[in-house]
């Protein structure tokens, strides 16, 4: 009888919650010194620099959605 095991948290949530905890117990929650190590560690691909720079402007754009929220009195 074979049987079939699948993982009752995705995989993008369980990296995400690793990540999480590694940055807060490891780097007190100080993203920038993070990436510092992790980037200065090894050298960086031309495509991992696009997708780090389309991050980058997507929480640009996330943070100044929140802020013009704030500003008008709603919350996020």
């Amino acid at each position: 009888k074979a049987y079939v095991y699948l993982p009752q948290i995705e995989k993008e949530n369980t990296l995400r919650q690793l990540a999480s905890g590694f940055l807060e117990r490891v780097f007190d929650g100080a993203l920038d010194e993070y990436l510092v190590h992790a980037l200065g560690s090894r050298k960086v691909s031309k495509d991992e620099l696009e997708v780090l720079e389309e991050m980058i402007a997507a929480a640009r754009s996330k943070n100044a959605h929140r802020t013009a929220r704030k500003k008008k009195g709603k919350s996020p």
